[in-house]
């Protein structure tokens, strides 16, 4: 495991992992759709029906950790978002319900802190995606789930969590 730091003095570290299953809840994104605003917006109201619905507390309660995840991947040519937890089962009936399996391997791991979730999300996918990973030296990001996993909140009150992408080495 090392750490560093980039421009935006933004530390991660690349550190290997074991494997874990995380059982989420998806929605296709708009294909093409390179309007961020748009994206969030889409995501936002995908959030909003789970709890609605009464989905997410069914995740939470079956759940076998804390931690909470927002992963995006390509999955069967969609660009997908899913909302989950650690559990190494199916916990709801739904059909866009799946298990995703993270690999073991090198991961570059981005924490942060932020005011709430979607802003912790938004700086940690932006931040990871728009600065790191090019910059990344003997590592490639080569596609599969990436996540935001919440670990909870710090003294002051903000909203922690970890960028999580696997890795392979060049």
């Amino acid at each position: 495991m090392f750490e560093k730091e980039f421009l935006t003095m933004t530390p991660y570290k690349i550190e290997t992992r074991d494997a874990f299953t995380v059982y989420a809840i998806g929605t296709q994104l708009s294909l093409g759709n390179h309007d961020f605003s748009a994206i969030f917006k889409e995501k936002r109201t995908f959030e909003k029906q789970l709890k609605d619905d009464g989905i997410q507390a069914k995740l939470d309660a079956g759940a076998t950790s804390d931690l909470h995840y927002a992963i995006n991947e390509s999955y069967h040519h969609k660009m997908m978002y899913y909302l989950g937890v650690d559990a190494d089962h199916a916990l709801t009936g739904d059909e866009a319900g799946r298990l995703i399996e993270f690999p073991a391997g090198p991961y570059l791991v981005v924490p942060h802190a932020a005011a709430d979730v979607d802003t912790l999300r938004n700086e940690l996918s932006g931040t990871t995606f728009g600065d790191i990973i090019g910059r990344l030296e003997g590592y490639a990001y080569v596609g599969g789930p990436n996540a935001v996993a919440e670990t909870g909140t710090n003294d002051q009150g903000l909203v922690t969590g970890e960028m999580l992408v696997p890795l392979v080495e060049q």
